[in-house]
């Protein structure tokens, strides 16, 4: 017994013994819980988000659902590994209760996988949301392609790879032989995790947005960061299991790590959605800006005369950068173009831009918010006749 154990027991508190020598597996259960957790309350505020689904809720929303109910499915088959004898010293186990526990193991490997997969996904379709650039949307969409084989590979990979749990000891082997396959998994992962990193760089590299309104940008996308340091932990502590002559007992800690990289890719993907953020990325996407969030506020900000803030910069900026890149620099061929509504929400807003000869009174191109929820294209042209 432990000087704390004494000290507790001599003040009357009542200590937890789940955590025994041979039992770890409570380790896993507090995390998991933890994990799982997080992930169901980013995605009921994702939801929130998305409301009505039938005008917001998009392609990169169904792939984080899935990736949501992937996570959910992982912890489930885990909690059932736990049941069998994850955690818990390998002697003491009977031999169809190592098999239950492989067999579990195995379906969680391949629900970690496609949870990582639509994650990542979903995370580069909603970049894609964002922006109508031609150059930033086949970037995202070249990304997803990546990652959309990347998962597919994967899946086959460990799926076929020990999957015959009849015999323990040749299982074992396949464990031991299975660790270059793994770590090209984490190799191919991190090279992903990278372009999504890269992703929100590209997407405000060349906006005219003070520096400080792109940073808050890409610092939304890059709370995934951690991500492939967590993935290499668990690498590293998967293949000391394998080395290992007590596998449950040894994969404890890789099973934390597991869920930490998994349920972070989930909630990393939602992030960018919350409100702070959605003001800065007023764009394109416009799904779920001030005006959804806090329609009060807006309109109390409208009728004080209040300028507009610095967090429509990035949208000001974003908005010229689309129509520079479709032709709309000086000169419009049509005199008035609709563009079509820019939110699917029907909010009450609309950008106009105005295209007039350079003077010391008018820029070149202006960006003007109007109570419309279309955008308009027009020209004013001065024509001076004189009779000769």
């Amino acid at each position: 017994m432990t000087t704390l154990t004494r000290q507790l027991e001599h003040r009357g508190l009542v200590y937890s013994d789940a955590v025994s020598a041979n039992d770890h597996s409570p380790f896993i259960t507090v995390a998991m819980v933890l994990c799982l957790t997080c992930s169901c309350l980013f995605y009921i505020f994702r939801l929130t988000t998305r409301w009505p689904f039938a005008e917001l809720f998009r392609w990169d929303d169904v792939l984080i659902t899935l990736a949501t109910l992937f996570g959910f499915g992982q912890a489930v088959a885990t909690a059932s590994s736990i049941g069998s004898g994850l955690g818990q010293r390998e002697h003491n186990l009977s031999q169809d209760a190592q098999r239950h526990t492989y067999w579990t193991l195995w379906i969680s490997n391949v629900l970690y996988i496609l949870a990582l997969c639509f994650a990542r996904a979903g995370c580069s379709l909603f970049i894609y949301r964002l922006t109508r650039a031609r150059r930033h949307t086949m970037a995202s969409l070249v990304v997803s392609m990546v990652i959309a084989m990347w998962g597919f590979a994967c899946t086959i990979i460990v799926g076929v790879a020990c999957s015959d749990f009849d015999d323990i000891d040749a299982f074992h082997v396949c464990l031991k032989q299975s660790e270059p396959q793994w770590i090209g998994i984490f190799a191919s992962g991190s090279v992903t995790e990278l372009m999504l990193l890269a992703l929100p760089i590209y997407l405000v590299w060349n906006l005219h947005a003070p520096f400080s309104t792109k940073f808050i940008v890409v610092t939304a996308f890059w709370f995934r960061l951690p991500i492939s340091a967590l993935g290499g932990l668990r690498l590293w502590n998967l293949m000391s299991a394998f080395d290992s002559p007590d596998v449950t007992w040894s994969l404890v800690k890789t099973a934390v790590y597991t869920q930490a990289e998994m349920h972070l890719c989930i909630v990393s993907a939602t992030i960018p959605c919350m409100r702070p953020f959605l003001r800065l990325f007023n764009t394109g996407y416009l799904s779920t800006t001030t005006g959804q969030m806090d329609p009060h506020d807006m309109y109390r900000k409208r009728a004080a005369g209040k300028p507009r803030s610095r967090s429509n910069t990035l949208s000001e900026s974003m908005s010229r950068s689309r129509f520079r890149d479709r032709g709309f620099k000086r000169q419009v061929k049509n005199p008035e173009m609709e563009l079509g509504p820019l939110r699917p929400d029907h909010a009450d807003t609309r950008n106009l831009i105005e295209c007039r000869k350079p003077s010391t009174v008018v820029d070149a191109e202006s960006l003007r918010e109007h109570g419309s929820d279309q955008i308009m294209v027009r020209r004013t042209v001065d024509i001076r006749v004189s009779m000769g």
